[in-house]
């Protein structure tokens, strides 16, 4: 601040300062956590009621939507009829309005109804009064593990119900699967074997 002699000429200056060091170093902080998170996470901010505010370039990828198509449509784009028109759906967003997180496993829709399952959170960001004012989505494709899943379980009831004997042994010997025709097998000759058949899970 310039101060003026009687005549109008600079005199000297005065300056006031704040330290602001220690707010500077927390917002590049919080900057590059924001950074990290939209480098290897889908994210997405709604209203409360579910209205699509904002995406970063994972989600739109992901979804294969562009942000001009999405914003200020509802959240329900991405999911099917029989679950956009269910209770459970309503219940899901009024939990999220009055300010409760929520996370999980979910199945969604992208362009064209492709099937994408992804693993998520949705996180209320409350205003200066407490009140949730937008609901901040941070997601993680999981479809091909999903998939890998599924194939899994089908793979598991085959060998499950195979009537053939089937056992699994680590490199130690050690017997980690029988399938129930393996069991019932071994009880037929379970006076020859030094553990019931029912102990075998477990020995070399």
């Amino acid at each position: 601040n310039p101060i003026l002699d009687e005549q109008g000429k600079p005199l000297k200056v005065v300056k006031f300062a704040t330290d602001v060091t220690e707010q500077k170093l927390k917002n590049a902080d919080t900057s590059g956590q924001i950074a990290a998170i939209n480098k290897s996470q889908a994210v997405i901010e709604f209203k409360p009621d579910g209205t699509i505010l904002d995406a970063n370039e994972n989600f739109l990828k992901t979804m294969d939507y562009s942000l001009r198509e999405i914003k200020g449509h509802h959240h329900s784009m991405f999911v099917d009829p029989a679950e956009k028109n269910s209770q459970a759906y309503r219940e899901f967003w009024s939990t999220l309005a009055a300010g409760q997180y929520q996370a999980g496993e979910f199945r969604r829709l992208a362009r064209g109804g492709r099937e994408v399952w992804i693993q998520a959170s949705y996180n209320p960001v409350f205003d200066a009064n407490g009140r949730p004012q937008k609901i901040v989505k941070l997601a993680t494709d999981i479809t091909g593990e999903m998939g890998q899943r599924l194939i899994n379980t089908r793979y598991s009831a085959m060998v499950e119900n195979a009537p053939i004997n089937i056992m699994f042994a680590g490199p130690d010997l050690k017997i980690s699967y029988l399938n129930p025709a393996s069991l019932k097998t071994l009880k037929t000759i379970e006076h020859l074997l030094p553990v019931r058949a029912d102990q075998v899970l477990g020995q070399s």
